[in-house]
């Protein structure tokens, strides 16, 4: 592991990087600490999202002084842990960064202030309400907890009579949350505008408020196919399911993306024939990406056919694409059950190898008889050692059924060859669908290898110990670090 981190090549150091991550060893954070130094911003990046998981003061201190990085991604990222972490001093550290950062950058500060919560950090945000920048405005009037200080509220409620889109857009929502009635007459005027998206937060909010007119309207523009009208109905409970079901027909595969994912937020069955469009590749090649209204407060799921191998050429967008894919998956685990079983089926037909991963874990963690039953019949499915395999993994970490290990022992022993391929990167705060992780690989055989490893070394005993010193010596140079890390683990 040593050598690895004494490397030359960034991507054994990222790998590295993980492989002391895996193993239980203090001696591996000096190392660590060191990469923060690099001259590789990816490096940093992924050395201070290690750190931010440990809660010790060297660990503190470390994001301390990443904020000292040469990088403005790397000053961002450690921000960020710095709010989230409501670390001592944080609302001072935000503020400097903030002043000596390029301009462009201080409306994300709006959110940083919101998550540190502290009431310096909320007097900092309040600030933000009256900058000279129309951007930064935006950010501070829709991150502004408007429901815990009367005068915020009077604030909004004379922006509100004053201002035009969008930055009415960003107040109809804020307003929304202020239950009462000048508020509500202030959203049946915005109501009223002329422009599209203001128009449709102040919609939004009164339907939420219990305005049934105003929930009319709303689904009326999702029948015209609007898609930011389409996605806000999914946080109305009471909307006509009806409306999105019929645009789940709709020739436009953006409206139907969008249809079954407000479906789904409200755990509707229905959605599952727009899940499978979802995550079962097909010969349109859909590619996915956020997209947001002018004044961010709205916003839906952009769909382009033919698009998501031309991806691969943009790593932040490929990963966001596959993010969403994913987190379709996770939430689709709140369905029913059997619905959830019946995409199972479907996933491993289509053998969707992108998902299988995921999918097996999911199965893992549900453990009914059922989930367990569809594992085995898959663990003996012809044609596709990748599903077979990951199917004997998940038996395996479920239970210590020396038939599992054996199978997954001798699949590691017989692919010492696998070469771990660079890591997914890590998507920028703002946009993480989920909370910061470092995954290793898309590529199916390296993550297989890999979390192959990981299960055996849970094991702790002489033979986990014997297949990991094996690996050590056989494996591929790039699997190295990774076995060592957890080498040590299962000697604890």
């Amino acid at each position: 592991m040593e050598q690895g981190f004494r490397s030359r090549d960034p991507q054994i150091v990222l790998l590295s990087l993980y492989g002391a991550a895996t193993g239980v060893n203090e001696r591996s954070v000096p190392f660590v600490l060191e990469v923060l130094t690099s001259d590789e911003p990816a490096l940093q990046l992924a050395a201070l999202a290690q750190l931010a998981q440990v809660d010790t003061d060297l660990a503190h201190d470390a994001i301390y002084d990443a904020m000292r990085s040469d990088y403005l991604a790397v000053r961002m990222e450690a921000a960020y842990w710095m709010a989230v972490k409501r670390m001592p001093q944080a609302t001072s550290q935000l503020e400097a960064l903030m002043e000596k950062a390029d301009p462009e950058a201080k409306r994300y500060f709006a959110e940083l202030f919101a998550l540190e919560g502290s009431e310096p950090s909320m007097q900092a945000l309040r600030k933000l309400l009256f900058d000279a920048d129309p951007s930064v405005r935006l950010e501070a009037i829709l991150h502004t907890p408007v429901n815990e200080a009367d005068d915020i509220g009077a604030l909004l409620r004379t922006k509100a009579r004053a201002r035009a889109c969008p930055e009415q857009e960003a107040l109809a929502i804020a307003l929304g949350e202020l239950h009462d009635a000048e508020a509500r007459t202030l959203l049946e005027q915005i109501a009223l505008s002329a422009h599209g998206t203001a128009r449709l937060s102040a919609l939004f909010s009164l339907a939420r408020l219990g305005d049934v007119e105003a929930l009319r309207t709303l689904e009326q523009e999702a029948e015209r196919g609007n898609c930011f009208a389409i996605s806000s109905l999914g946080a109305l409970p009471s909307c006509t399911k009806a409306v999105l079901i019929e645009a789940m027909q709709h020739a436009d595969p953006e409206v139907r993306v969008n249809a079954t994912m407000a479906l789904l937020q409200q755990r509707d069955a229905r959605a599952l024939v727009g899940i499978r469009e979802i995550l079962v590749d097909d010969p349109k090649d859909c590619a996915f990406q956020p997209a947001s209204s002018p004044g961010g407060a709205l916003s839906y799921t952009r769909v382009t056919r033919s698009a998501a191998h031309n991806l691969r050429d943009m790593p932040m967008a490929y990963e966001w694409h596959v993010s969403f894919r994913e987190q379709v998956l996770i939430q689709a685990v709140e369905l029913p059950h059997a619905d959830f079983l019946q995409l199972a089926r479907t996933l491993f037909d289509y053998q969707a190898h992108e998902l299988i991963p995921l999918l097996c874990r999911l199965l893992e963690n549900i453990r009914t008889p059922e989930a367990i039953e569809l594992l085995q019949f898959e663990s003996q499915r012809l044609g596709d050692p990748f599903i077979r395999s990951y199917a004997h993994l998940a038996l395996f970490r479920m239970n210590a059924d020396p038939a599992y290990r054996a199978h997954v022992t001798s699949w590691i022993r017989s692919n010492q060859g696998t070469a771990i391929f660079p890591p997914r990167p890590l998507l920028p705060w703002r946009v993480r669908l989920v909370p910061a992780h470092f995954q290793l690989t898309l590529e199916e055989k390296s993550r297989l290898f890999v979390e192959s490893l990981e299960a055996i070394a849970q094991c702790q005993d002489e033979e986990a110990i014997e297949t990991l010193l094996f690996t050590l010596q056989q494996c591929h140079e790039t699997v190295r670090p990774i076995a060592a890390g957890l080498l040590l683990r299962a000697a604890v």
